[in-house]
């Protein structure tokens, strides 16, 4: 994922590895629609197995989401361009030494 993007990367922002040796307890936490994503979420019942197939994760895929890397990616940079409009409007540059005079 391309550094500084401020979303997060739709491969893995869905992903609930059971992590105990128990029959892993379900709940709104894991299963259904993600709250904020709006996202459904993906169960990785093995986690060892599933990080293996996937070659550490690099090689996952984007499921239980209408998001892509580039919809991330555009996002990002629209929040980006918003916060340091924000930031340039809430800070009066003629004070701070280390800004623009």
């Amino acid at each position: 994922f391309p550094p500084g993007i401020l979303q997060g990367d739709p491969r893995y922002s869905n992903k609930y590895f059971k992590m105990s040796g128990g029959n892993g307890a379900r709940g709104p936490w894991n299963q259904g629609m993600s709250k904020g994503l709006n996202e459904e979420w993906d169960f990785i019942d093995n986690t060892e197995e599933h990080v293996k197939k996937t070659n550490g994760l690099i090689d996952e895929e984007i499921k239980g989401t209408k998001r892509t890397i580039e919809t991330a990616k555009s996002l990002g940079e629209q929040l980006s361009a918003e916060r340091s409009k924000e930031i340039k409007k809430a800070i009066n540059q003629k004070e701070n030494s280390w800004g623009p005079h």
